[in-house]
Parts: C-alpha cells; sequence; structure tokens
C-alpha cells in the first residue's frame, strides 16, 4: 500500500484509505478470502 508491503496475521483487518494505491496476493499455501467494505460519505 503506496508502496509498502503488509503481511497482515489471520484474521486481521487492514484499512486501505480512499485514492490510496493498493494491489493484494496470496503468498501463502492456504486458501484465502478477502472480504471488502465499503464506506458512502455522509454529506
Amino acid at each position: 500500500m503506496n508502496g509498502k508491503t503488509l503481511r497482515p496475521a489471520i484474521g486481521e483487518e487492514i484499512l486501505m484509505p480512499a485514492g490510496v494505491s493498493h494491489s493484494v496476493k496470496n503468498v501463502g499455501k492456504s486458501r484465502n478470502r478477502w472480504l471488502y467494505g465499503y464506506k458512502t460519505r455522509l454529506e
């Protein structure tokens, strides 16, 4: 994320703010699942 590599523990959440460059990749041997959540801006 923004040039940094993050390796979260199992069950850990990561916040990726809007507009931040990011990608995700499974580097382990087990199956993974990505759960995405989005917030809308209240005006």
